[in-house]
């Protein structure tokens, strides 16, 4: 865990991240906002850089953040197995088996 710990510091220090962009916004002018600890950080970098096959996973896997993030401070580890597909759903969305609510 730490070789990837020290890949992923090394990774940030020589690219810094210049991103211009919008927030997500309700009807209310509330801001979309994730709070999570160092660990489920590390997996979730790890999905998205060894799993996700494109952009719509990684906003599937925000849209569940979000959900998970309801009613708490911060997410966790707890939270992974919500916030990450399975491999079954993942192939389920990818053939168009799953419809959106």
């Amino acid at each position: 865990m730490s070789e990837i710990r020290e890949r992923i510091i090394q990774i940030l220090k020589e690219s810094p991240i210049d991103y211009v962009g919008t927030v997500a916004e309700d009807n209310n002018g509330n801001i979309d906002v994730l709070t999570m600890d160092i660990p489920l950080f590390l997996r979730l970098l790890e999905y998205a850089k060894e799993d996700a096959k494109t952009d719509l996973d990684l906003h599937y896997v925000t849209e569940n953040a979000l959900k998970c993030m309801q009613g708490k401070d911060k997410l966790s580890m707890e939270c992974y197995e919500n916030i990450i597909p399975s491999k079954e759903q993942q192939t389920q969305e990818k053939d168009g088996e799953l419809t959106e609510e």
